[in-house]
């Protein structure tokens, strides 16, 4: 279960960096999140297989944390390809502008 805990530790850290990367460089991040799906899917199908004791309780709580985290990078990426999208607009609306000017 430390190998499971290590791995659990390493998914929020990846979670919380590209959360940091969204909100400090603004750039697309990379689209990992089927692999931070298919890994909270595996922690899940091992909680089960360790069940009743408190470690179980604490890969839970992790496995809800990372899932929140999770739910809160989805929504970051959402808001920030907004954006994206509104800036592609509203450079062109400029050059077009420009264009009919001349």
């Amino acid at each position: 279960t430390s190998i499971t805990n290590y791995i659990m530790t390493n998914s929020i850290q990846e979670i919380d960096d590209e959360i940091r990367f969204i909100d400090g460089k603004h750039m697309q991040p990379a689209n990992d999140s089927q692999i931070i799906r298919q890994q909270a899917i595996n922690f899940k199908d091992e909680i089960d297989l360790h069940a009743n004791n408190l470690e179980q309780k604490v890969l839970l709580d992790e496995l809800h944390l990372c899932k929140c985290k999770f739910e809160l990078l989805q929504y970051k990426r959402q808001k920030f390809s907004d954006l994206c999208k509104k800036r592609t607009r509203t450079s062109t609306k400029i050059e077009n502008g420009e264009r009919r000017r001349r």
